[in-house]
């Protein structure tokens, strides 16, 4: 199991103590779903040959405010049990978009998906498929689909705006000059007012950093702690507006909760799932 960084997020606590008390109530309260029967490979471990096995992995859900917890197990053919390998958070809700999908890196034995898509402004956004257990068979590369994506927020706080000289080389020089630019004259670039949605360095590709204005923002809770969604456009290609739905806790938050119309900034966690499934409630 993994997701450490969401979890503490969820609990506001440490990701151990988080994950030992909500895998308890996802597999006491949760609802099971099984996905189709797919090849998997348990490998080679502590002298023990690998092990192969088809077999369709079972998922345990449970909705609990804002969230949808998951725990995803796989048959071991030599224990003939169901073995818990993964298990994270995901947010409830999410912004549809069109995406066409490029690239699909499986993990923790294919039952985790990191998606690598385009929208249909040539955006690119990679996600982590909370449900990819269920529907592997969808997310193929060429794909087009209609995916209700969100983001959880690992940190969020007021947008600082940041100036930056930029020297350019000759030839761009003239080119401003003829266009009546003086050429000695600096090109200053601001982030003020910027959507921005770039990848964390060393993190998991659906990691990133991101800045842009709140267009919407619902106060919700979960577990009495103070949560809030917030639509936030992430980039602004020509004749759209690329909105995430962020889901942030006020303890990620630094200083108070942003009003709409405000630009923030933060790190999170982009997820998904297909738009015309929904979890059991």
């Amino acid at each position: 199991m993994g997701h450490g960084d969401r979890w503490e997020v969820v609990g506001a606590s440490d990701a151990r103590s988080a994950l030992a008390h909500y895998v308890s109530r996802i597999l006491k309260l949760g609802t099971p779903l099984a996905g189709a029967e797919r090849r998997f490979v348990w490998p080679a471990k502590d002298g023990q040959p690998e092990e192969v096995v088809v077999t369709a992995p079972v998922g345990v859900i449970l909705q609990d405010g804002p969230f949808v917890f998951c725990v995803i197990s796989l048959t071991r053919p030599s224990t003939k049990s169901l073995v818990p390998v993964t298990a994270y958070p995901t947010p409830r809700e999410g912004i549809t978009r069109r995406l066409l999908i490029q690239d699909v890196e499986e993990m923790c034995l294919g039952l985790e998906g990191w998606i690598h898509a385009v929208t249909e402004s040539e955006v690119a956004i990679s996600f982590f498929a909370a449900d990819y257990f269920l529907h592997a068979e969808r997310y193929k590369t060429g794909a087009e689909l209609d995916v209700s994506l969100s983001g959880l927020a690992y940190a969020l706080h007021p947008a600082i705006a940041h100036r930056f000289t930029i020297d350019l080389p000759d030839t761009i020089r003239e080119s401003l000059e003829a266009g009546g630019r003086p050429k000695d004259e600096p090109l200053e670039v601001t982030t003020e007012g910027a959507a921005i949605l770039l990848p964390m360095q060393d993190w998991e590709p659906f990691d990133y950093a991101f800045q842009g204005p709140v267009k919407q923002r619902r106060r919700v809770s979960h577990e009495e702690r103070p949560f809030a969604y917030l639509s936030v456009t992430v980039a602004k290609p020509e004749n759209d507006d690329v909105d995430i739905l962020v889901l942030t806790g006020d303890h990620v938050a630094d200083g108070e909760l942003p009003d709409v119309g405000a630009h923030v900034a933060g790190n999170m966690c982009i997820m998904g799932r297909i738009a015309d499934f929904d979890w059991p409630g």
